[in-house]
């Protein structure tokens, strides 16, 4: 075991297999690493959207996650859904209390289509995670509820993140897929407390788009625990992203 290297997603299972614990495991494996799991709820979903959440009981969460801290040497978490604010407090407790490594967390607050994760009124736990995180990865629609801050542009967006990232400490990497400025582009930026880099990439159409915001976040955290910069990190696992959504594309 000692040259396998772990990494423990913190996520909801897809019963359609397209994101959640499923999608971050394939990650995981296809990046090299053994994907562990801490499974915070069950959901009832399909590539459309998010039709029902069925948060699982505190202890069990507890349990998963102690186990897996206390018996591999956890190289890098990813947190996705986690249902409840009272499994965002769960967590954020644990968290400080067994874990001082690499975190990456994809705000899953709001889903493309369907039902909400979480509800406004929480988003205060929720922030409290971002103080322990490496680096959070909302879209246009996450950073809005992270900050309360309705954002139209790109500039303000930046302004928005920066912000963020000086309150409490952390990265952000705002991902660019919802705003709709270009038809060709997609712009994203990396956003530190002191910083800002630009990434800009090719905009491109898949039939088949399901879980990409968890794909790039369980690749982010893989190249983040094998030595990358967090700079390269990003632009790693945006080729990664590209990689993969092309490859199963040509199946559907």
């Amino acid at each position: 075991m000692s040259d396998m290297k772990f990494m423990m997603s913190i996520a909801a299972s897809d019963n359609s297999g397209g994101a959640g614990i499923q999608q971050d495991l394939k990650v995981a494996e296809r990046l090299g690493f053994w994907g562990l799991s801490t499974l915070t709820g069950v959901t009832v979903q399909d590539f459309a959207g998010l039709d029902l959440i069925y948060p699982l009981e505190l202890d069990v969460i507890k349990q998963q996650f102690i186990k897996n801290v206390t018996t591999f040497p956890v190289a890098a978490i990813k947190i996705g859904a986690l249902c409840s604010v009272e499994i965002a407090n769960l967590i954020a407790e644990l968290l400080h209390e067994y874990y001082r490594g690499i975190i990456v967390i994809d705000p899953v607050l709001a889903p493309t289509k369907g039902k909400e994760f979480i509800s406004a009124d929480d988003i205060k736990v929720y922030q409290q995670l971002l103080k322990q995180c490496t680096v959070v990865t909302p879209n246009k629609r996450e950073l809005e509820l992270l900050t309360n801050t309705e954002i139209s542009d790109y500039p303000q967006a930046i302004e928005t993140a920066k912000k963020l990232a000086q309150e409490y400490n952390c990265n952000v990497y705002v991902k660019g897929g919802h705003f709709s400025t270009s038809e060709t582009t997609i712009e994203e930026y990396l956003v530190t407390p002191t910083t800002v880099t630009p990434f800009i990439k090719p905009r491109k159409e898949f039939i088949y788009s399901h879980g990409t915001g968890c794909f790039f976040a369980s690749a982010l955290s893989c190249f983040l625990a094998n030595g990358l910069s967090l700079e390269m990190a990003c632009q790693a696992a945006t080729l990664e992203v590209s990689a993969f959504y092309e490859e199963v594309n040509q199946a559907f």
